[in-house]
């Protein structure tokens, strides 16, 4: 019998600001927050600890609640808990009040993001307000936790390598205040205020990487195995590895080190053409979810099997996504189209893992952009809403 196994890649606590940003004419402003209800509560209680709160017995619900409590000194909000996961706070839509409300947010470990609808381009003003918001946020929280640092920009370091996963992270952040302090620069708020503070967008987005882990996502035809490639890379059992086709009934996923960069591996379930009906309806549901999450993905892997060809999926990849093509099972051959790397990560002694992972490096953080001694706005990337 299949065994079905599911693993995604954790989720850390984020808010969406669904009323977009504050004009200054709306009323009620209302910040979705997306996590698991242990952890909405905890965030709900760590609020009120900083709070006024004059409703003493409103505990925050496990489940679905509306209560009034207050979420910032004395600013009240309505919260509603309609749905496992998921917490509405709404409050007065001041621009004041949801700065504040934001920033203490970011405070608690919280991601900020913009509703896809918001996302259009913003003006030069728009992004430079702000980015000088976000980083007054980022450097105050880091003088609070690093006081001892010898400068804002040596704190915001210290509180960036705190949250970077890579490895590779370390060397170039550790070198950060040095770089800055050659141009005058001290002090991250100064940086984002200087006349040329608009960011190289490709070397920061990738660069940012090295704080915010990329998604890639495997996508191939059933049973060729990308599941037995994600074990591979991850040095132990993520994903169910059958030569079966079906085996792999939803998307699995794993957070790995690549030879020092930390990514969120993705493996779908196998993909047969898009034309032809799939006949098993869990499987029908458990590729439409992977496809979805694989829009959101830094890096597209595309994978075929010996004699096989790449399946590119409608609407993959999206605009900015990075392909590679793999070949899997080169022992038994190359696939029928050309590949940029070929691997065997079911035989006996791997082989190709040390070039598929040159290829990925390259794709995501290029070399060039770790070697230059250039400053880069780091800080940046502890925003989520950072394209």
């Amino acid at each position: 019998m299949t065994t079905m196994t599911t693993s995604e890649p954790s989720a850390e606590p984020r808010a969406l600001l669904l009323t977009g940003p504050p004009d200054g004419r709306s009323a009620i402003a209302i910040v979705q927050i997306n996590a698991n209800n242990a952890e909405i509560t905890r965030l709900l209680g760590r609020m009120q600890e900083h709070a006024i709160d004059r409703a003493a017995n409103a505990a925050p619900a496990e489940t679905a609640a509306i209560s009034v409590r207050s979420v910032l000194r004395d600013e009240r909000a309505v919260i509603a808990r309609p749905a496992p996961g998921q917490a509405l706070i709404m409050l007065h839509a001041s621009p004041a009040v949801i700065d504040a409300f934001m920033h203490a947010l970011i405070d608690l470990g919280v991601r900020i993001e913009i509703s896809n609808e918001h996302r259009t381009a913003p003006s030069a003003a728009g992004a430079a307000s702000r980015n000088s918001a976000h980083t007054h946020a980022i450097t105050n929280l880091a003088l609070r936790l690093y006081p001892e640092a010898e400068s804002p920009m040596a704190a915001a370091m210290l509180l960036a390598l705190s949250l970077a996963l890579s490895p590779l992270a370390i060397s170039t952040l550790l070198a950060q205040p040095d770089r800055w302090s050659t141009q005058g620069v001290r002090d991250p708020r100064d940086a984002d205020a200087a006349p040329d503070a608009a960011p190289d967008t490709g070397r920061e987005r990738a660069l940012a990487r090295l704080i915010r882990p990329p998604l890639i996502a495997a996508i191939g035809r059933a049973n060729i195995g990308k599941s037995t490639l994600l074990n591979t890379l991850a040095g132990r059992s993520v994903a169910l590895a059958y030569d079966m086709p079906g085996t792999t009934r939803d998307h699995v996923g794993a957070t790995i080190d690549l030879a020092g960069l930390v990514v969120r591996w993705l493996d779908t379930p196998g993909l047969d053409d898009p034309s032809a009906p799939t006949p098993d309806p869990v499987l029908a549901i458990a590729r439409e979810r992977a496809l979805r999450a694989a829009h959101a993905a830094d890096l597209i892997v595309l994978c075929a099997g010996a004699g096989g060809t790449f399946l590119i999926p409608p609407g993959l990849p999206a605009a900015g996504q990075q392909v590679l093509r793999v070949g899997l099972r080169a022992d038994q051959g190359p696939p029928a189209e050309p590949a940029e790397v070929l691997v065997s990560a079911g035989a006996a002694q791997p082989t190709g893992i040390a070039e598929l992972l040159g290829h990925i490096h390259e794709r995501l953080v290029p070399g060039r952009w770790l070697s230059e001694n250039q400053p880069w706005r780091f800080w940046r990337a502890l925003d989520a809403t950072y394209p």
